[in-house]
């Protein structure tokens, strides 16, 4: 994938951050991430009816897909002193493509999410998410982040490894915590 460093992302992300950056997807197809903004919304409804039911439920672990209004303001109106949120734009069609995020949960410790439109997994999408995700979480001077993913989600659980993730099991055998210590 090609990087390009483009416009900020908006007026309230601290300056250095909230760059827009243009990439290719595996199939040669343009992207654009940026910070998330709570004018986005709009683009929840087209989305949603892009991830397939299976998707939602190996992201939110709820069945059932969509996104209900309240769900949908929680996600695009939230703290930027501890989250940050991206979100992956067709640039031609002014669709959503993906998002991710990343929020204080304690202290030095955050919990990060990706989705990506289902057709567009294993394009390097939810990669690049990632990366955000990551760039976020030392943003706001996180020690070490985490995610939950279902152990039948297996395209989430090679992606954690590749940026360096530990999975650790619990009680619940369904889940997997990967987290991510800093240096």
């Amino acid at each position: 994938m090609a990087d390009e460093e483009g416009a900020e992302g908006g007026p309230d992300w601290p300056p250095g951050e909230g760059a827009v950056r243009a990439i290719r997807l595996a199939d040669e197809r343009p992207a654009l991430i940026r910070p998330l903004r709570p004018e986005d919304d709009r683009f929840y409804p087209a989305f949603a009816s892009a991830v397939t039911e299976e998707d939602h439920w190996m992201r939110f672990l709820t069945v059932g897909g969509g996104f209900r209004p309240e769900q949908v303001r929680r996600l695009t109106h939230f703290d930027r002193e501890d989250a940050r949120a991206y979100i992956a734009l067709d640039p031609a069609e002014a669709e959503m493509l993906g998002v991710s995020r990343i929020h204080r949960v304690d202290g030095r410790e955050g919990e990060f999410a990706v989705i990506v439109r289902s057709d567009l997994k294993g394009l390097g999408l939810g990669h690049a998410l990632m990366e955000e995700v990551l760039l976020g979480a030392k943003a706001l001077r996180l020690a070490s982040v985490w995610g939950l993913v279902l152990r039948e989600n297996w395209m989430m659980l090679a992606l954690c490894r590749e940026f360096g993730m530990v999975a650790e099991r619990g009680d619940d055998p369904t889940l997997v915590t990967v987290r991510l210590t800093f240096p």
